[in-house]
């Protein structure tokens, strides 16, 4: 079972749930997730895909445009299983770890550690993680002393850092 965490990010606007308007990331997650789906059925191994949608409104529709998403993968829908209503990466792991078979979540490769220790601390010690790519930014080779003054890229990376590292800081404490 492939577990794709919160693939089902949309556009802000509820109005259009369509899967031209899903988030750049989720994107990329979803499509991460229906390539190692191909690769299993390529290989023979059964699998399903499971896909968080998060905890939103418009589930249904939500849904309907991710599986609409996964048919051009040639995944037929009854192989995608939505998994609505997730607060967070630890219930996110917790329902995908309800799924029968073996797991391997997709998600970003620094929440990755997080997410295979929470899947351990459940009882699935086997799960397997599966980054994805990021959204292309640009990239400097040569460093720039305004590299120096606060950014908002400097603080999302921070943001990043702190919510891995007391994301761990649970999982120490609660599991």
């Amino acid at each position: 079972m492939i577990g794709v965490t919160s693939a089902g990010g949309f556009a802000a606007d509820d109005t259009e749930v369509e899967e031209r308007r899903m988030d750049p990331e989720a994107r990329l997650r979803l499509d991460e997730g229906c390539r190692l789906f191909t690769e299993c059925e390529r290989a023979g191994i059964p699998c399903r895909l499971a896909v968080s949608l998060g905890n939103v409104s418009q589930e249904e529709r939500r849904c309907a445009a991710v599986r609409a998403a996964c048919l051009r993968y040639g995944i037929a829908p009854g192989r995608v299983v939505c998994v609505p209503g997730v607060r967070n990466s630890r219930d996110e792991v917790r329902r995908f770890a309800e799924i029968p078979g073996r797991l391997i979540v997709v998600s970003k490769a620094a929440h990755l550690p997080r997410l295979l220790r929470l899947a351990r601390s459940l009882g699935r010690p086997d799960t397997l993680a599966s980054p994805y790519g990021s959204v292309p930014r640009r990239i400097r080779l040569v460093s720039d002393p305004l590299d120096f003054v606060p950014s908002a890229k400097n603080f999302e990376a921070f943001e990043t850092l702190v919510y891995e590292m007391l994301g761990q800081a649970e999982i120490l404490l609660f599991h």
